[in-house]
């Protein structure tokens, strides 16, 4: 009973959240959320891709980011429980892969070496491939009602978009329908896009993607992979609305093996910030111990430049900056 100006009135409590006058499929009161105690926002791979909604893997042209989706492809119908060192949280061990660029002997090809003996029919049987788009959102609908899948790979979503990437509105059209998908089907889709032209000649950045603003906008997470000396690869979250700062301030590089067309991660790993070389630590001391160490050796300093990018790749900095450093 609570007192108001000396009247005695009854508060019926209620374990129902308040009507609103909403109707619409998809509303909830904050009371609702609230009480689903959804602590933090879960994720398929730890950091990189939520279990709904969109993100995007890009780079250069031949960075390999089509083996590295296949081999997550693999490795989710595997149920592994990590992969490349992060946590892997398959609910369904399901993955759907719509390729635009390798066709079907291609994709063939590329399994065997990856599996040179014999392939788990219950891996394989849980990767379903798609090479014919026309249509492929009333296809995937379709296949997403009968089979519950972790992951949609669209490599690449340009091919299958057929407009101008430029118009901003006719991109979030467009990218809308996969997040439609996404929340009704609870899985999460993963688009392999390019960069613009000489990307690779700046630092790791969302800003980098071939197109209108509004393809990074409507992404989660942006994930880019850049090609660097040898077999190395430098993969850097440039963009993670629900990604730890610590992660997205960090490279982390990974080694391909040619053989099978696996990738690893490198024991070197996690390297100092390459968003910016002024910020780099770990990245910077091991440059400055072998660049020292030249130039003690009367190596010059464009040779000394020259020798690091064959060591190190492209998180060597431009020459005019390796000097300040060194001096």
């Amino acid at each position: 009973m609570i007192a108001i100006e000396n009247k005695s009135v009854a508060v019926k409590k209620s374990s129902n959240p308040p009507e609103m006058g909403i109707s619409y499929k998809g509303a909830y009161t904050a009371r609702q959320l609230y009480n689903m105690k959804i602590q933090e926002v879960p994720f398929l791979l730890e950091g990189l891709i939520p279990t709904t909604g969109l993100t995007c893997l890009t780079g250069a042209s031949d960075c390999n980011k089509s083996t590295l989706l296949r081999q997550l492809a693999i490795d989710i119908a595997s149920r592994k429980e990590s992969f490349l060192g992060f946590k892997l949280t398959s609910i369904y061990g399901k993955c759907i892969y719509i390729s635009t660029e390798d066709d079907y002997q291609a994709i063939s090809a590329l399994l065997n070496k990856q599996y040179p003996s014999t392939a788990p029919d219950e891996v394989l049987d849980n990767i379903y491939f798609i090479f014919k788009t026309d249509g492929h959102l009333k296809e995937l609908d379709k296949v997403l009602t009968k089979t519950k899948t972790d992951l949609v790979i669209l490599d690449n979503w340009a091919d299958v978009f057929g407009g101008d990437i430029n118009q901003t509105n006719k991109v979030r059209a467009n990218f809308e329908q996969y997040s439609w998908l996404s929340q009704k089907h609870n899985c999460a889709f993963m688009f392999v896009h390019h960069q613009g032209k000489r990307s690779e000649e700046k630092n790791p950045s969302k800003n980098n993607l071939l197109g209108s603003q509004g393809i990074e906008a409507k992404m989660r997470t942006v994930i880019e992979l850049r090609r660097e000396a040898g077999n190395k690869r430098l993969m850097t979250i440039t963009k993670g609305n629900y990604t730890k700062d610590s992660m997205k301030a960090k490279s982390f590089r990974l080694e391909l093996n040619e053989n099978n067309m696996l990738f690893t991660l490198s024991t070197d790993a996690v390297l100092a910030t390459s968003l910016g070389f002024d910020n780099i630590k770990t990245g910077k001391e091991d440059i400055m111990k072998v660049a020292s160490k030249l130039r003690k050796e009367g190596v010059s300093y464009e040779k000394v430049h020259g020798k690091l990018k064959e060591q190190f790749g492209e998180v060597i900095p431009g020459l005019t900056t390796l000097k300040n450093w060194l001096k």
